[in-house]
């Protein structure tokens, strides 16, 4: 483990960043001694390919199957006796840069897999299942004709409904849930039903005699609550968050408020507000579990096995772009807005005070990063996500062969991640560190394909040595033998899918027709020159710039379209209203605005709006024949198609549908040929919605600023 933190900081600390020059005299050096063995206490550099959403449960998920390979197997020297022995749940550390919004996903993807786990902060009471249950039950009880709070009851223990039985109440349509509960307590099979709104009703007489907190241990009593969630992982936290909500409820009544109604509006408002007591947490700094922790709190502690999760966190350089900047040592820096122009921009002063504090935020997450990996004692684990990790090495390619002197500074200053900090020393073969790209499917797959495998080499053992077998034997052998080897019979079927949507069938329809994708238009603009390293913008993409367009035509005042200064001006307030993101304006082109405000389009759209006859983005579903998509697929079989439509308008006792285009294109025909599939749906879509015939489709290019008859 010392090795590995002298190997990475030789490299990337220093006084330029860091302030500190990392050499043999600051190195780490052992102070303990452990025994050869089988076990590896190399450092490891767990990595997760993954361009999901999900990456924060899916980095969980891969932390879990490690924990899972360690407990139980891996050597750790014990703090009372000395000796080696085999690391428990509580040996274990996940250290994170901050706990907001990672902690409490850790922690439920850990309970999933069956490994205790207790978060040290204090937030996350309101969102522990057994708090939110409870509340959803007194919520009920003062009123049942909210769909979320009753659902929720219907589905504790007190109701134990399933998901498929509150649909097929809900698809009655009588109005809300608990209208639809009482419509199936009358029918014959409604004796569930009838029996949970008969308790309901117990409970809500309750509160006019009885205390809240004495209401709620009657329920706690009457279900097993506290036995059921005491059963679960994590058990004695979750049974002291029960009795923190009781005591919070005896303590209300103590004061001038009275009544469910106050008590459950009191409660909302804790919640509002991160008035949050935390997850009592009772008995698990000492239990045996996994513990979940902000890097700065491990400050001073140590611990056997070390976890240092989340490196492909972004780090936080909020201050450097705001509007007014402060540094002790260059004072003070500021935007130039005009306000004629409503143009903003930055000078030089700014500039480089603002890239003084970046490298100063960069020096501080340095140090910070050192403090993470020197909290282990005997295994440190560090886990990320990368999105394409080999063509990510290849731009570190040209440290390969060097020596392990320093990484540019030019390097590091681009680092937007601890990730970015410890990639470029592992670009070398490093004995210190063991770089892992971890398959989701090692560790469960493993497992349970080696359990299946056992049982049956077990059953065809005993059938060799003529052993006898009783008859469920002799049934859970033919099972598997047909499961194994059941073929599928709809192997045609494989790609049909139940929903796509327009996007997914236009491109499937270019790559048919072998039509290269699209950029969306950009010309160069001057500007004043100011160096990328300083003014650390990275590209405008084309589907943002293309967003920026649809957003601006979604929130167009058609009345004021004349003006393009007057557009632009409420297009600046409704950025200050949050409606327009702030990154959207400065993308938007004037003089094509102008252009298509000045267009015949715009004038007919203007008229539509009037008579209230405009709409803009219109979501539909489509149901169509799958063998539409494909003719291999049954007719019989139906795929939803889902999308949505930019604008139309009735004209005429007809519809006109309207969908803006910002692609780089030189002639008309080039549009038609990308989107001539999507307008046909489009089309079919809104005559089905409308009743109406579609006369015309037009595609608005700004690209070419006109309008395209399809």
């Amino acid at each position: 483990m010392i090795d590995s933190v002298n190997h990475v900081f030789y490299r990337i600390m220093g006084e330029q960043l860091g302030k500190i020059e990392y050499t043999e005299k600051e190195a780490l050096y052992p102070g303990a001694e452990y025994p050869e063995g089988e076990d590896d206490y190399t450092t490891e550099l767990l990595l997760l390919e993954n361009e999901g959403d999900e990456t924060k449960k899916a980095e969980a998920a891969m932390i879990a199957d490690r924990i899972h390979q360690l407990v139980g197997k891996f050597k750790v020297k014990d703090k009372e006796t000395g000796e080696m022995r085999t690391a428990k749940y509580g040996d274990i550390v996940v250290l994170l840069r901050s706990n907001s919004g990672w902690d409490e996903e850790f922690c439920r993807v850990f309970m999933e897999q069956d490994i205790p786990a207790c978060v040290t902060s204090k937030t996350g009471y309101f969102t522990a299942k057994e708090v939110q249950i409870l509340l959803s039950f007194l919520k009920t009880i003062d009123n049942p004709k909210q769909d979320i709070p009753l659902y929720g009851t219907m589905k504790s223990l007190l109701g134990r409904f399933n998901d498929e039985e509150i649909a097929h109440m809900k698809s009655a349509g009588k109005g809300n849930l608990y209208e639809n509960l009482k419509a199936a307590a009358e029918e014959e099979s409604g004796e569930k039903a009838k029996g949970f709104l008969e308790k309901l009703e117990r409970y809500r007489n309750m509160v006019y005699i009885m205390p809240i907190h004495k209401l709620l241990r009657v329920y706690l009593k009457e279900t097993g609550y506290l036995h059921y969630f005491a059963a679960m992982t994590g058990g004695e936290s979750r049974v002291a968050n029960v009795k923190m909500l009781l005591e919070k409820a005896e303590n209300y009544e103590k004061t001038s408020y009275f009544g469910l109604f106050h008590f459950i509006r009191y409660m909302e408002q804790l919640q509002k507000y991160d008035i949050d007591a935390g997850e009592s947490g009772s008995g698990d700094e000492s239990a045996d579990a996994v513990r979940i922790m902000s890097i700065h709190k491990s400050k001073g502690l140590e611990f056997p096995i070390c976890i240092v999760a989340g490196l492909s966190k972004k780090i936080n350089q909020q201050d450097v772009n705001a509007g007014l900047i402060c540094d002790m040592d260059m004072g003070i820096g500021m935007e130039y807005r005009n306000p004629k122009t409503r143009v903003r921009n930055t000078d030089l002063r700014r500039n480089v005070l603002a890239e003084k504090m970046r490298m100063d935020n960069l020096g501080e997450e340095l140090r910070i990063l050192y403090v993470a990996m020197t909290r282990a004692k005997e295994k440190l684990i560090m886990t990320g996500v990368v999105k394409n990790y080999e063509e990510h090495m290849l731009s570190y390619e040209e440290f390969k062969n060097q020596e392990d002197s320093k990484i540019p500074l030019a390097v590091l200053s681009r680092c937007s991640s601890f990730m970015d900090f410890i990639l470029p020393t592992t670009v070398r073969e490093c004995k210190s560190i063991q770089t892992i790209l971890w398959n989701p499917w090692s560790l469960a797959g493993e497992k349970q394909a080696g359990e299946v495998l056992k049982h049956i080499n077990r059953i065809e053992m005993e059938e060799r040595l003529c052993l006898p077998m009783g008859v469920q034997e002799k049934a859970k052998a033919q099972v598997l033998r047909k499961n194994f080897t059941m073929e599928y019979q709809h192997q045609d079927l494989q790609g049909l899918y139940a929903k796509t949507s327009v996007s997914e069938l236009k491109m499937k329809a270019m790559e048919e027709k072998d039509i290269v994708a699209f950029e969306m238009f950009e010309e160069p603009e001057v500007s004043a020159y100011v160096p990328n390293f300083i003014e650390e913008k990275g590209e405008v993409t084309g589907t943002t710039r293309g967003n920026a367009y649809h957003r601006i035509m979604e929130l167009l005042d058609f009345s004021c379209c004349e003006d393009v200064e007057k557009v632009l001006m409420y297009m600046e307030r409704f950025v200050e209203e949050k409606r327009l993101e702030a990154n959207y304006l400065p993308l938007i082109r004037k003089d094509k605005l102008e252009k298509f405000l000045k267009s015949d389009l715009c004038k007919r759209m203007k008229k539509a709006e009037q008579k209230r006859k405009l709409y803009r983005e219109q979501p539909f579903v489509l149901g169509l024949a799958a063998n539409r998509m494909e003719e291999s697929f049954p007719a019989t079989e139906k795929v939803l198609i889902q999308g949505i439509i930019d604008a139309y308008f009735e004209e005429d006792g007809e519809i006109v549908l309207v969908d803006y285009k910002t692609d780089a294109i030189k002639e008309p025909l080039e549009l038609i040929e990308r989107y001539g599939i999507q307008v046909e749906y489009y089309r079919e879509a809104l005559e089905k919605l409308t009743g109406r015939r579609v006369k015309e489709c037009i595609l608005y290019s700004f690209a070419l600023n006109s309008a395209i008859l399809v």
